[in-house]
């Protein structure tokens, strides 16, 4: 019997044919995320971010940068776990995180068709901020943002201002 979890917290019941990270080092990212979810995870309605590209192991935090007409970092959410499921369970993932993806059933089958795999981030503690300009993240190579990223981006520091 299948049964629903409340809280999603992505951990064993969703496991079983997948992948659960379990490196814990403290890395953090820049996410692009259309506004109309970046408003939903922020607003605590979407706990579940689903992605196409596979997520390294050890992110802790993901800055939400809510792509145009928007174009500004306007939060931040800390990832709980992150879960990888292959195309003969995207079912399973329907069943188990509808209530927290926050988007339809038809818009869901369109994301996953065709995809390999997709990743299940299960979120918590979003927090909005003062929107700010991506500029002022720093890069793994630790010179400024210039174009938000396709998907995610690390981050390795912060300016304050918009000033080089």
């Amino acid at each position: 019997m299948i049964r629903e979890i409340k809280n999603f917290d992505l951990t064993a019941e969703l496991v079983i044919n997948g992948f659960i990270d379990t490196d814990p080092v403290d890395r953090n990212i820049v996410m692009s995320i259309h506004p109309k979810y970046a408003d939903a995870i922020l607003s605590g309605r979407k706990k579940v971010e689903l992605r196409r590209v596979f997520l390294a192991t050890g992110v802790k935090h993901a800055y939400i940068y809510a792509t145009e007409p928007v174009g500004l970092v306007i939060g931040k959410f800390t990832i709980v776990n992150a879960v990888s499921y292959i195309p003969e369970t995207y079912g399973m993932l329907w069943h188990y995180c509808r209530m927290g993806i926050a988007i339809e059933k038809t818009e869901y089958d369109l994301y996953v068709s065709g995809a390999n795999m997709i990743r299940a981030i299960s979120i918590a503690s979003p927090i909005r901020c003062t929107p700010f300009p991506i500029g002022r993240f720093l890069g793994a190579d630790g010179k400024p943002i210039r174009t938000p990223p396709k998907n995610y981006r690390y981050v390795t520091g912060y300016r304050r201002t918009d000033n080089v």
